[in-house]
Formats: C-alpha cells, structure tokens, sequence
C-alpha cells in the first residue's frame, strides 16, 4: 500500500538513461575553449617573441661586430703609425744622431741624482723628488724668459730639432687596449662581475618564446 509513491524524491537530478551528462557538455566546451585559447596566445606569444629574439640577437651581433672592427682598425693604424715614425727616426738619424749622443750623456750624468733621489726616501724617508720638481718648473719659467729675449732655448733643444727628432704623429697605445677591454668584456664578465655586454643586450629576450612554448604545451596536453 505504502509503496505507490517509490521514486518520488530527488529524481531529477540525472539525466535520462542514454542522453549525454550536460554538464560534462559544458566541462568539455570550457576546456576546448581554454585549449583554443591557449594555443592562439602560443603562436602568438612564439612569433612576437622570435621578432623581439630576432632584433636583440641582431643587435647584439651589430655592437660585437663594431667593436672589434674598431679594435682591427685601431691596431692597423697603430702598426701604420709605427711603422712610419721608425722610417722617419731611420731617415733623420744622421741628422739627429748628435743629439741622441747629447741626451744620453745628459742622462748618464744625472742618474746619480736619480740614485740620490731613491737612497734618501727608501733609507730616511726624506723625498727629494719635490724639491726638484720645483727646481725644474723654475728652470721651465726662466727658460721661457729668455727664449722670449733671445729666440733661445736654455734647457730645450730648439724647436726643428724636436720635430725632426723627438716628434712623430701615431695613434697612441691607450685607445687600442682600451678597444681590445672593449672587446673582452663583450664576452667576458667584467671585474666588478657584470654579465658581458652581448648577454646584457639579449638576456630575458628570449622569455615570451618559452612562454608560447609553455602554453601550447598546455593545450595539447592529454585531456
């Protein structure tokens, strides 16, 4: 009698023998819409990412390039340089070979003075040097004196001389060690520890590649 009613309560939340669950429906359109979703930013995160790489692998190639372009020139115009200033002493040599003599033998009278110097700051620590180099700035001023007068030099050789002798136009060594640092630390941590510069121009530019590749590994992961 009491069992007319079986079946009455919390009936209705299955669906029918052979229809589809709605709500694995929905899960399953959700999911294909996040996948679709993920791949689209992948392919667009990789092909944004490979111009970005792109531009800084390039630039990173056009800087090393330069550099030691630069540092190639610097050391060819330096051997040039060189190179012509040893013809131009060979050439003046006879010339300037008297004046090589003069010099020399001014040096080997002074060098007691420099022994001098030495002695008395590495034994009494008393410094001499001071002294001098006031004893010569004073000799440059009264020099300067009496060339105004007498067209003369007193502790200067005269001018043609210098220039025949003492002067020749090259490219110094200081731009190409300072070029050839340049160069090494573009490959190298420098000493304070710095990345080299070609990694500082192309380091995190290759994060939103891994970031496409992350994504489509995401969306064509096993459901």
């Amino acid at each position: 009698m009491g069992n007319g009613s079986s079946g009455g309560g919390g009936g209705g939340s299955s669906p029918p023998a052979g229809y589809p669950d709605p709500g694995k429906i929905t899960s399953f359109f959700k999911e294909l819409s996040r996948r679709f979703k993920l791949l689209g930013m992948g392919i667009k995160d990789i092909f944004e990412g490979l111009k970005v790489a792109v531009t800084a692998v390039c630039a990173a190639a056009k800087v090393g390039i330069h550099d030691i372009g630069l540092l190639i020139e610097y050391i060819f115009n330096f051997t040039e340089d060189s190179f012509t200033c040893f013809k131009q002493f060979l050439y003046n040599l006879k010339y300037c070979f008297l004046f090589y003599v003069i010099e020399m033998c001014g040096q080997i009278l002074y060098f007691p003075i420099r022994v001098l110097v030495w002695t008395l700051r590495k034994f009494i620590h008393f410094d001499l040097q001071p002294y001098l180099d006031t004893f010569w700035a004073w000799m440059e001023k009264i020099d300067k004196i009496f060339y105004s007068y007498a067209n003369f030099h007193l502790i200067h050789y005269p001018h043609e001389v210098r220039q025949h002798c003492y002067v020749c136009k090259r490219l110094s060594e200081r731009p190409v060690s300072r070029q050839g640092y340049t160069v090494k630390y573009d490959w190298r941590e420098d000493p304070s520890g710095n990345d080299p510069r070609l990694l500082q121009i192309i380091k995190g530019k290759f994060s939103q590649i891994m970031r496409g590749q992350d994504e489509l590994k995401q969306a064509t992961a096993p459901w």
